[in-house]
């Protein structure tokens, strides 16, 4: 796992959930703005960003969240989509 010192300007590593696993994304650093659990979690009270899922024709079949594995602050009120 990488330190990172806060106060740093790449705070993407600083997380508030002990059991963070940064996305087995097919990488071999890993996508580490989300957390693998994501799916299998669930854990209330951490910033989430989601994710939609589309059929061949176009029509979302799907909608799933991807934890930051942050606390929720009053600005994070907005559901804002997973960046791609």
């Amino acid at each position: 796992m990488d330190i990172i010192m806060k106060g740093s300007k790449d705070d993407i590593l600083v997380k508030d959930c002990p059991d963070f696993i940064p996305l087995e994304d097919g990488t071999i650093i890993k996508e580490k703005k989300y957390c693998d659990l994501s799916f299998k979690c669930k854990q209330i009270g951490y910033r989430s960003e989601y994710c939609q899922f589309f059929d061949a024709v176009g029509e979302l079949v799907l909608q799933e969240y991807l934890c930051t594995g942050k606390r929720i602050r009053k600005e994070d009120a907005q559901d804002e989509e997973a960046a791609h």
